[in-house]
């Protein structure tokens, strides 16, 4: 996905071009990660400072790279 926007990124998510996840901490969003569906690229993974170091980027990244094997994605 060149350029993302964030028009771009809503479609992509919209469409299942987009696979991921979000962490919740409660009612605020602690973290996501997201890949594209085709390529099994990692597009982002994002949390916020007073969620890192608990290892809840470590566990965002594996479930998404889980769901990209079971789609049969080389990782």
């Amino acid at each position: 996905m060149q350029g993302i926007t964030e028009a771009s990124w809503r479609a992509g998510v919209e469409s299942g071009e987009l696979i991921g996840l979000i962490a919740w901490a409660g009612t605020r969003m602690a973290g996501y990660c997201f890949a594209d569906r085709s390529t099994g690229e990692i597009m982002m993974l994002a949390l916020l400072p007073e969620d890192e170091g608990h290892g809840l980027g470590r566990l965002l990244l594996s479930q998404v790279v889980e769901a990209l094997r079971h789609l049969g994605r080389q990782t």
